[in-house]
């Protein structure tokens, strides 16, 4: 029988300009009003399958991390744990998801803290162009276990909404196109009309 684990909600969260975050919900009851307790489903036999969103379709390196996510959680749980990926937005846009996340409807999401921002204003700064100053800043700022990710740690403990967070990590960068020269400095872009996406 493949059961709901409500026990463990995930959000996997990703800033579209610099990085994705890693959350974990926090735990609420399972289907028969008890809290499982760690090892119930393999003393049991049952397995439980959870729910993974995403807004976005393949190919495409969060329906990756997914994917990845899926197997290695059901290899190491010897087929006890099942995640169903829903990509495309199947579930929802990533406030959505995030909502659904915390009532337990949603298992996983993996998406764009802009719009995690109401639940989590902090995370705002990661909208600023020029933040970090190349990839390898980028990597070394958020790098697991470090003082940011400490940080962040913190500021979702303290705020009590029920999600946790895991890990920061890297979700690529914003490209600037234009047909007029290169901007590489911020004041490369005087003059220039500009459209952007929000």
């Amino acid at each position: 029988m493949i059961k709901k684990q409500k026990t463990i909600s995930l959000l996997l969260l990703v800033v579209l300009i610099s990085l994705p975050l890693f959350f974990l919900s926090a735990c609420g009851p399972t289907g028969n009003g008890d809290v499982a307790e760690e090892g119930d489903s393999q003393e049991n036999g049952e397995t439980f399958e959870l729910k993974f969103a995403t807004v976005v379709n393949s190919p495409h390196a969060w329906v990756d991390t997914a994917n990845y996510f899926a197997e290695e959680v059901e290899k190491r749980t010897n087929g006890k744990v099942k995640t169903v990926v829903y990509p495309g937005g199947q579930l929802g846009d990533d406030e959505t998801s995030a909502d659904e996340l915390r009532m337990g409807t949603v298992d996983l999401m993996i998406g764009g803290t802009s719009n995690i921002t109401s639940f989590v204003p902090e995370l705002q700064i990661f909208n600023l162009t020029y933040l970090f100053d190349n990839l390898e800043h980028q990597r070394h700022s958020i790098r697991f276990g470090g003082p940011l990710e400490k940080k962040y740690k913190e500021i979702f403990d303290e705020k009590g909404i029920g999600l946790k967070l895991l890990n920061l990590t890297v979700g690529g960068t914003r490209h600037f196109f234009n047909n007029k020269k290169p901007v590489v400095d911020p004041e490369d872009i005087k003059g220039i009309k500009m459209r952007t996406s929000g």
